[in-house]
């Protein structure tokens, strides 16, 4: 792209320039997309520099997309990455995670380090996971987390899932507000 040039989210120094560049035109914050599969975790470089870098100024939160990934050119219901839900997992997640929330840059609502998750109607045990991510982050010192839902295919009450908000995942995107 002529703006930026050469481009790889795993050169740090290409990072810092991007992030650079949106601070630059107004663009403060980012949220990014996690990806952890029962400790599995897929595309995680980027974050790792981003997180480790003190030359970018931007805040960012992460938004975990949570499900099993599934190639739709072979057969359906076979996952080449498998999400294992359990209240284990929703621990070991969590110690993941903190070390992003320890960032000076996390956004934090309140004291509280903001967390996204990917439609928590597909999470089979999402009150589960809300449970102990509130119960870890107060053990780490946090007054709590703030869990917010991303209104990927439903919408619903947050409290329906164990969060604090729900969050639309682009404008206008449900059924209803398409016009024909």
């Amino acid at each position: 792209h002529p703006s930026i040039g050469y481009y790889s989210l795993l050169d740090e120094q290409f990072l810092e320039d991007q992030h650079n560049l949106a601070y630059a035109f107004g663009v403060n914050s980012f949220c990014y997309y996690y990806y952890n599969f029962a400790g599995h975790k897929v595309l995680e470089q980027p974050l790792i520099k981003i997180n480790r870098s003190r030359s970018i100024k931007n805040s960012f939160c992460l938004c975990w997309v949570h499900t099993s990934w599934y190639d739709n050119r072979k057969a359906p219901n076979n996952p080449f990455i498998l999400q294992e839900y359990s209240v284990e997992n929703a621990g070991l997640l969590f110690v993941d995670l903190s070390k992003y929330f320890h960032n000076p840059r996390y956004i934090k609502i309140n004291g509280c380090p903001l967390f996204l998750i990917w439609a928590p109607e597909r999470h089979p045990q999402i009150a589960a996971y809300a449970e102990v991510f509130r119960y870890l982050a107060k053990r780490s010192g946090w007054p709590n987390i703030f869990l917010a839902g991303v209104e990927a295919y439903l919408a619903a009450p947050p409290k329906l899932y164990g969060l604090d908000a729900m969050i639309e995942f682009a404008p206008s995107w449900r059924v209803e507000d398409h016009v024909s």
